[in-house]
């Protein structure tokens, strides 16, 4: 008995465990995209409306409403919110308008402002707030632009590459972008100057979907069934058996997590060894973004109404 005893924990401690979520925050529409910032979870959906919780009430306590934009008929339609990013209690949203175009607008003191409308005809992925207050913008086609709130003009537009984007991330101090596109490049870029500072060294051999940064860390995914994570100390991958479309990593860059398979389970492992720990279990559609609040606590979207909240153990606490 205690032969089997010891082999059950043996195997428990290999295996890691399933953890299910703490909370579930469920919105009108799909989830695009989200954002954490001062105990308050921003959320972007294709229903056109930013839905702000409070993460202590576990309560709505606003929503940001886009007035409806044209389809290709004529017909009055929900904007469909690509991205939002929050600095100083101001909201940055992106979202497809009329003919397809992108447009960019800023929530500041109860009051939405456009920034970027359909004329200017930008095909925009995301857009985010730099360190200094100025916003930057990737385009599909790979186009990195610098722009002024103030002036409401570009600063910069940089041509990064000629393939298709995949995926842009901020570092955590707001200085620079990560960028991936679909030869497999992932470059960091100096936000302030549109300067490529760094190209990783990639294994990735096809589009990368996902990017996420981390101190001193950077965690990608891609088609290639690959997870690549770019360390202080290493560089090393991750061989899975299915495209991996979304990825994570913890502030402090301790732990990452990316999604594993097709039945959407979120898996944990320590970014110094690489080894697989614990797996998030509970998501039923195909989930699109993960970020970390601190060490032990992250939320994760799918392409369906909820965000999950999780609780984990910190990998390699000091």
């Amino acid at each position: 008995m205690k032969s089997l005893l010891f082999f059950l924990l043996f195997a428990y401690a290999l295996i890691g465990q399933d953890i299910t979520p703490s909370a579930v925050f469920s919105v009108r529409g799909y989830v695009n995209d989200f954002v954490v910032s001062d105990g308050k979870l921003f959320v972007a959906t294709d229903r056109g409306t930013v839905d702000i919780f409070d993460l202590k009430k576990m309560a709505l306590v606003y929503q940001i409403v886009l007035n409806p934009t044209e389809d290709g008929w004529g017909e009055r339609v929900p904007v469909r919110i690509l991205s939002v990013d929050v600095q100083d209690r101001r909201i940055l949203v992106t979202g497809i308008v009329k003919d397809g175009f992108r447009a960019v607008w800023l929530f500041e003191n109860l009051r939405l402002k456009p920034i970027v409308d359909a004329k200017e005809k930008l095909m925009l992925k995301e857009a985010h707030f730099a360190d200094d207050g100025h916003i930057v913008m990737g385009t599909f086609s790979s186009e990195l632009i610098r722009y002024s709130l103030q002036e409401r003009a570009p600063l910069y537009r940089r041509q990064l590459n000629d393939t298709a984007i995949g995926d842009m991330a901020m570092s955590l101090d707001r200085r620079f972008v990560v960028t991936s596109d679909e030869s497999g490049a992932v470059r960091v870029v100096c936000a302030k100057t549109g300067k490529v500072v760094r190209e990783l060294p990639s294994k990735h051999l096809d589009n990368v979907f996902h990017v996420a940064a981390g101190k001193d860390v950077i965690v990608t995914g891609g088609n290639d069934r690959r997870v690549c994570i770019f360390g202080k100390k290493r560089n090393y991958v991750i061989r899975t058996d299915f495209p991996v479309y979304c990825v994570g990593v913890s502030p402090e860059g301790k732990t990452g997590v990316y999604l594993k398979g097709d039945d959407q389970i979120l898996q944990l492992f320590d970014i110094e060894t690489g080894k697989e720990t614990d797996r998030l279990v509970g998501h039923k559609a195909l989930v699109n973004q993960i970020r970390f609040l601190d060490e032990t606590t992250l939320l994760s979207s799918e392409k369906g109404p909820y965000v999950y909240l999780w609780k984990i153990k910190s990998a390699n606490p000091r």
